[in-house]
């Protein structure tokens, strides 16, 4: 008895640190409650797998202890025999494998064996070792006869009690004999991705009991920075949006957390997969953005790279290491993929643990391929673990796929429509877009935002592949007969959802520029009505209530007015009569004016 008692409660303490559900208790001073029939009710179990009970023990069952004095309730288990479910000669040869004793133990001999533990020779000297709970429930699955058909074995299947916004899936069997079980989580048929991952094995004595699933899947995330260049900010966190310029160059993370039960794992096989739309070029950690001299300031990664140590920054639990893990570069279409893979974090991970964060830094350069407006540019980190703990021996376990994790950057556009005073369309201009620095406090010409015409409509220019931020427009090259435009600002300011992952409101203001002395832009003021006035003209700003076109397409137009200069006269025309015909009244009248003076003189001289 006292052996058993110690099996039970050991037992229960060391196997996944299942609850027992408290029982019926009896009073101080009562005989311990016996009972001949229990359940089992799975918590937190998996929508419709299927939980499997075998009996491997089976006996009288009773409880010690009060709730009055303060003493652990305790399931005994007493008149110990092998179960309906167990193959005694196979599990003979399993717990052999495990202990190394190949005689004959009786289900009492195993009951003292995993209460106790068994003798082994350590340099000439016999010490106690015991057995791993997870080997043992290992054990008995190989030892369980193959005809699983027995009115003994229970069978629940998990049933949702909850709604949708508060799953609670629950598996309960009822009226089963009391005696030791063991529990096993069978993936639904057709299941896949993390409704296909299994439990550890659970063990449990039954009367009425409470046992909880515990699926060891990992948890995803992925994350990019934002920055805003015009006032000199960033994030410190690694969020699920961001906007950025054509051109830049942007930090993301990978990151997965270990499940809770990696330890219960022989090995664990963990590979990131990463999937890069075509707006984005992977880069190595030393790229910076733009272009000197035509040169570029960042190395592109190709499927040929072989130093990878150059292109990512891989940590567990914060501590950097740069082996134990293979890394692969591809292109799928015209999305590019990141793979890295951990053959086993258990092995390679040092460190590694229960709920240990797996992470991977990297930088991606957003190009001239990228999408502008709400579609954005997105990617995906996918995680591939292993799905089943219960592996024997050095069998691989089944591998399992959690959700995407998507990531999205935004960027968008500006439209320059060049007319007269009367709307008309004006070729023959030239435009200069510069973007304000917050860092140098200075106007640096947009390495990405391109004037170009269109095909059919010269006057039409589009500033493609634009930030949030303060920007300056110059007309460098003005139409004939037309009047340069003073230069003018906007301002780009975007919102966009982390939870939803999409571009809600997108405004493009007017800014008035206030000049110091030498002429420089001191402060940039947004116009109060948010609309350009004088010889601008923008679209209506963009927001979720009044242009969803214009937030898709990620701009709206502006027109920019060219005034046509003064019109003086051209020789050979009127302008040339009316210069002789004044010229001709000048001179008659400055002789009648000389005749008059000679005259007046002569009188005076009489």
């Amino acid at each position: 008895m006292k052996h058993l008692h110690k099996f039970a409660s050991v037992l229960l303490a060391l196997v996944m640190a299942f609850s027992l559900m408290a029982p019926a208790f009896a009073a101080e001073g009562d005989e311990p409650q016996t009972a001949t029939t229990g359940s089992i009710t799975i918590n937190n179990a998996t929508k419709d797998h299927t939980y499997n009970a075998y009996q491997i023990f089976s006996g009288e069952l009773s409880y010690e202890g009060t709730a009055e004095d303060g003493d652990a309730v305790k399931p005994v288990l007493s008149n110990v025999k092998w179960g309906s479910a167990i193959d005694e000669s196979m599990l003979q040869e399993a717990l052999g494998e495990v202990i190394g004793y190949d005689g004959t133990m009786t289900a009492a001999d195993v009951a003292d064996i995993l209460s106790n533990g068994y003798g082994i020779n350590v340099n000439g000297e016999t010490q106690t070792a015991k057995i791993d709970p997870n080997e043992f429930a290992q054990a008995i699955s190989k030892a369980l006869k193959a005809d699983t058909d027995i009115e003994n074995l229970a069978t629940g299947k998990a049933v949702n009690k909850g709604s949708e916004e508060n799953p609670n899936y629950v598996a309960e069997m009822t009226n089963i004999p009391v005696g030791y079980y063991l529990v096993k989580d069978v993936a639904a048929t057709g299941a896949t991705g993390t409704d296909a991952d299994v439990s550890l094995y659970m063990l449990q004595v039954v009367g009425p009991a409470v046992v909880v699933s515990k699926v060891g899947t990992p948890t995803p995330d992925k994350g990019v920075k934002d920055v805003n260049d015009s006032e000199n900010t960033a994030t410190e966190t690694y969020d699920k949006t961001a906007d950025h310029d054509i051109g830049d160059i942007m930090d993301y993370q990978l990151k997965a957390t270990l499940p809770a039960n990696f330890s219960n794992y022989k090995n664990y096989k963990l590979t990131f997969t990463d999937t890069m739309s075509k707006g984005l070029t992977l880069v190595t950690k030393t790229s910076q953005p733009g272009e000197t001299n035509g040169t570029k300031n960042y190395t592109e990664v190709t499927d040929k790279t072989t130093n990878f140590n150059d292109v990512i920054t891989v940590k567990v639990d914060g501590r950097e290491i740069t082996t134990g893990y293979t890394v692969e570069f591809k292109k799928d279409g015209e999305n590019s993929v990141l793979e890295i893979t951990f053959a086993d974090v258990k092995a390679e991970a040092v460190g590694a643990k229960d709920n240990s964060v797996i992470t991977i830094d990297y930088k991606a350069l957003l190009n001239e391929n990228a999408v502008v407006g709400s579609a954005g540019n997105k990617n995906e980190l996918v995680l591939k673990y292993p799905s089943n703990p219960n592996v024997e021996g050095d069998g691989k376990p089944e591998e399992g796929e959690t959700p995407p994790v998507t990531v999205i950057v935004f960027t968008y556009k500006a439209v320059v429509n060049k007319t007269d005073e009367n709307k008309q369309p004006l070729a023959g201009a030239e435009f200069t877009l510069s973007k304000y620095d917050g860092e140098t406090k200075t106007w640096v010409p947009s390495q990405t935002a391109v004037l170009t015409a269109t095909e059919d409509v010269e006057n039409v220019f589009t500033f493609k592949g634009l930030d949030d931020g303060y920007y300056r427009l110059e007309e460098t090259k003005t139409p004939t007969g037309y009047n340069t435009i003073a230069p003018l600002y906007f301002e780009v300011e975007a919102t966009h959802d982390d939870a939803t992952g999409t571009l809600t409101e997108l405004n493009i203001y007017e800014m008035t520029a206030i000049l110091d002395k030498d002429g420089n832009v001191e402060e940039l003021q947004r116009v109060a009505d948010g609309t350009l006035t004088g010889s601008v003209i923008w679209g209506t700003p963009i927001t979720t209530e009044t242009d969803e076109t214009n937030k898709t397409e990620g701009g709206n137009a502006m027109d920019v007015v060219n005034q046509s200069g003064a019109t003086l006269p051209e020789t050979g025309g009127i302008g040339t009569t009316i210069f002789y015909v004044v010229g001709g009244l000048l001179t008659v009248g400055a002789v009648v004016l000389l005749v008059t003076k000679k005259r007046m003189s002569v009188d005076s001289d009489k």
